[in-house]
């Protein structure tokens, strides 16, 4: 059993820190405004334990670090001590952050020292397609060798896989993520991540996260359609900050010649995303819904039912599309299938 006054007490700054906030110049010795792109939170001593406000024009989450990860992750309350307890700050332990590839002295202040300490940090890595962490997330080789993925991460000298976030070709930020280990860089910029053959593809995937998009492809990609029309992927990293919107509404502005697929999350937060992105959108987007949470879980679903392990796939390294179900997990109904087209027309896309 959770003990839930050890887990209120737990160190929040540090916490907000493995989520990509970092100290604001406004912090005091009475309490710390930490901040991450367009959001911001007030910490302040309450007693023994830290709590938290959004700082902002309009009210957002507060509370303790377990509001702080149900905010996060968008979970429940039990789902949030889980991932607090005991088991779980142990494995935080034995995968520390990258803090000695991307030093605690970057400070947003500073963003040229910031770019160019993210800079090193990439070109200190080196491109690595089949690694441990992604296989554990049950991403099938094929996927990870194709050829539109070619350099989209890399691989630490610590052993993290960096997905490099960019702007207009520039590198702003880097997602680590490890085992027990998911933050952004310090100082780092949310942007975008994108496959390598985005400007070209007709056809456009956007997720949430990277995995979220190798994910999709290990089951939807590789198929005749798709060697036809390569689709090409999109990840925003969560949250849409006044970075993410723009350069997604550049991207949203070609929708009426592309077809736009929007992947996001089965939760509320997933609406929200989807919602703002049909805001942005010149055209009526489709919005794909996993069956599970996300499209990595729905991949995992699939790899239960197959009896793989992400290596030993079908053809190509590629997973089934055919409709699933799995005693492991409480499902209702199919995996979505994505529209398809012929070759004799272009993807079709719907207004």
């Amino acid at each position: 059993m959770a003990n839930l006054a050890a887990l209120k007490n737990l160190d929040l700054p540090e916490l907000a820190a493995r989520y990509g906030y970092q100290l604001s110049e406004r912090s005091s010795s009475n309490s710390l405004v930490m901040k991450r792109d367009s959001d911001h939170i007030l910490l302040k001593r309450d007693g023994d334990h830290w709590v938290f406000c959004t700082v902002g024009a309009r009210p957002g989450p507060q509370g303790s670090a377990i509001d702080f990860i149900m905010s996060e992750e968008q979970c429940d309350f039990h789902c949030a001590v889980l991932k607090l307890d005991s088991g779980a700050m142990a494995q935080w332990d034995k995968f520390p952050l990258p803090t000695d590839e991307f030093p605690s002295s970057i400070s947003g202040a500073d963003s040229e020292t910031a770019r160019q300490h993210i800079e090193s940090g990439w070109n200190r890595s080196y491109w690595r397609p089949v690694h441990p962490y992604l296989l554990s997330r049950g991403l099938p080789s094929g996927t990870l060798n194709d050829s539109r993925f070619l350099d989209c991460w890399r691989v630490s000298s610590k052993g993290y896989c960096l997905f490099p976030y960019r702007e207009d070709g520039a590198l702003t930020g880097l997602e680590i993520r490890g085992a027990g280990v998911k933050v952004f860089s310090k100082g780092g910029k949310k942007s975008l991540w994108t496959s390598g053959n985005l400007d070209a593809a007709a056809r456009v995937v956007i997720c949430e996260s990277p995995i979220d998009c190798l994910s999709f492809h290990a089951l939807y990609g590789g198929d005749a359609t798709d060697a036809l029309w390569p689709l090409a992927y999109v990840a925003f990293g969560g949250g849409l900050g006044k970075r993410q919107r723009a350069l997604l509404a550049e991207l949203l502005a070609t929708a009426a010649h592309r077809q736009v697929i929007v992947a996001v999350d089965n939760d509320a937060a997933g609406t929200e995303y989807f919602d703002a992105l049909s805001r942005l959108s010149p055209v009526a987007l489709e919005r794909w819904t996993p069956v599970a949470k996300d499209v990595n879980a729905d991949l995992v679903a699939v790899l239960a039912d197959n009896g793989t392990n992400g290596t030993n796939g079908t053809e190509n390294g590629y997973f089934s599309r055919e409709p699933f179900s799995s005693s492991k997990i409480a499902f209702s109904g199919s995996v979505p299938s994505v529209p398809s087209v012929t070759a004799d027309s272009p993807p079709s896309v719907s207004v």
